[in-house]
């Protein structure tokens, strides 16, 4: 969910840093927005919840997916609905993120000690969709979902903004 905010926070301001008016923005028919925000507090209380954080992540994509798929219209949204699905699937699949260590090490960061993710193993389903990419200039590890969420982010407020 940190993609999406910060996709989010990105193409707002490149479209307020281009001179872009926010009249489009603000009168964008953007639906399901209590959904979207919703998910993203699930996402954020989601680790502090102890047995019920699994099923709070799960539904946290879920409903983030969903939100973006009731705005497919809008550019963009497309990608954080693509996202979400490809993130709920390799979740679904293996009880958790897996997330692998090699990549971790490679980020310079830690492993996350949340009941959200699990170590990748040769046992891991879907593999390639797991938090692979480590971005050492963020000290983070991603997956595939997660660069279609953040892209997806930057475009519906960049895209609305860029309207004339």
């Amino acid at each position: 969910m940190r993609m999406l905010a910060s996709g989010v926070v990105l193409g707002v301001a490149l479209g307020a840093f281009v001179g872009r008016s926010w009249r489009p923005l603000l009168d964008a028919d953007i639906k399901l927005i209590p959904v979207l925000v919703g998910s993203l507090v699930l996402r954020v209380i989601a680790p502090l919840a102890a047995a019920a954080a699994y099923p709070l992540y799960l539904s946290a994509l879920a409903l983030t997916a969903a939100a973006a798929v009731a705005n497919v219209r809008l550019k963009g949204a497309i990608f954080v609905a693509t996202g979400g699905v490809l993130n709920l699937l390799v979740v679904l699949a293996n009880g958790g993120m897996p997330v692998d260590p090699a990549a971790v090490a490679a980020a310079g960061t830690r492993m996350p000690s949340d009941p959200l993710h699990v170590a990748l193993t040769d046992a891991s389903l879907l593999r390639p969709l797991a938090d692979v990419i480590p971005l050492g200039i963020v000290h983070n590890v991603y997956s595939v979902g997660d660069f279609f969420i953040g892209a997806g982010g930057f475009l519906v407020p960049f895209m609305l903004l860029s309207r004339k």
